[in-house]
């Protein structure tokens, strides 16, 4: 697989402890919560990515809404509230963006 060349402003997420049996709603609620960046930051972002640590993307979502992470839409996940973080409220990204970026791989840490 060849290494992503962003065509987006995108926002790269590694999610470490993985089993590989998590449910694509698992992926994208710790893809979308909480992230220690600057709110007017992560509104620029056009894309997140979520990607394991072999560098394999495992979900493409559109952000539609970036809130500080203490709000109450965040509740429902059950890890705190952090207000010096952000989260974001959104989907999966459509398809013509998971066809671009889906069977590439994230840059080497």
């Amino acid at each position: 697989m060849d290494t992503i060349k962003p065509e987006h402003n995108l926002m790269l997420i590694l999610l470490s402890n993985l089993s590989g049996n998590e449910s694509a709603d698992e992926i994208y609620d710790r893809t979308r919560f909480a992230w220690k960046t600057k709110l007017e930051r992560a509104q620029s972002v056009d894309f997140v990515i979520a990607h394991n640590s072999r560098e394999e993307i495992i979900g493409i979502y559109e952000p539609l809404e970036w809130l500080k992470a203490d709000n109450e839409e965040f509740h429902s996940l059950n890890r705190g509230s952090m207000p010096d973080r952000v989260g974001f409220i959104g989907g999966p990204a459509p398809s013509h963006i998971q066809n671009l970026y889906s069977d590439c791989l994230t840059p080497p840490r």
